[in-house]
């Protein structure tokens, strides 16, 4: 889901960036149990390039 980013709007000057951030919520039970790390990528579509993002979330399910 896209999230309205002001911030990012402030800092480029430019209203495009305005929906620029977005959010994915996963069911827990979706997952099986263990220990996960999950990362996330962003793809910029005009050069075909993926980029991963600096921050992992660490996940645990008994």
């Amino acid at each position: 889901a896209q999230t309205p980013r002001e911030s990012l709007v402030q800092l480029f000057n430019n209203p495009a960036y305005v929906n620029a951030a977005w959010e994915q919520t996963i069911a827990g039970k979706l997952l099986p149990k263990g220990k996960w790390k999950i990362s996330a990528w962003a793809f910029d579509a005009k050069v075909g390039k993926a980029y991963k993002l600096d921050r992992n979330h660490l996940i645990s399910k008994n």
